[in-house]
């Protein structure tokens, strides 16, 4: 997608780096481990799919759809990575976090931002608790 967009803008006769006037947008949960991050978001993010799937809003598989809705046991939250190429919830530890923006950075040298959310749903209290850890932890590894 950053590679046709980038595309388009040069039919249009804009010149621009990869990932320049974009910006990517993650869910996300922090925590000590992937495996907690991933429990403690998996309520909220099947939510989350049930309702925007069916619109269209996610980029799933139907599969991945209907295992979200029908609550498989197989189902772990996570994103569904051979139908993207970004991930839409990112969980574990900062460190991981780091690491997949540094990537994410020197893939898309002209991107600038990214926006990180908590899927809907996701109460008040554990949005602020994400985002403050988020901003404490990650941010600082970033200019």
């Amino acid at each position: 997608m950053v590679r046709d967009y980038q595309t388009v803008a040069r039919a249009h006769g804009r010149e621009l780096s990869l990932g320049e006037d974009l910006i990517l947008g993650f869910r996300m949960s922090i925590d000590d481990t992937q495996e907690i991050a991933i429990r403690k978001a998996r309520p909220y993010f099947e939510e989350h799919a049930k309702f925007m799937g069916p619109l269209g809003m996610l980029r799933y598989s139907e599969e991945h759809v209907k295992a979200v809705a029908e609550r498989r046991a197989n189902h772990d939250g996570r994103h569904d990575r051979e139908r993207r190429a970004e991930p839409h919830l990112l969980c574990g530890p900062a460190e991981e976090f780091i690491g997949y923006l540094k990537d994410v950075e020197r893939r898309y040298p002209g991107l600038e931002h990214v926006m990180v959310s908590c899927p809907l749903g996701t109460p008040k209290k554990i949005m602020k608790e994400n985002l403050t850890r988020f901003a404490r932890e990650v941010m600082p590894a970033f200019k």
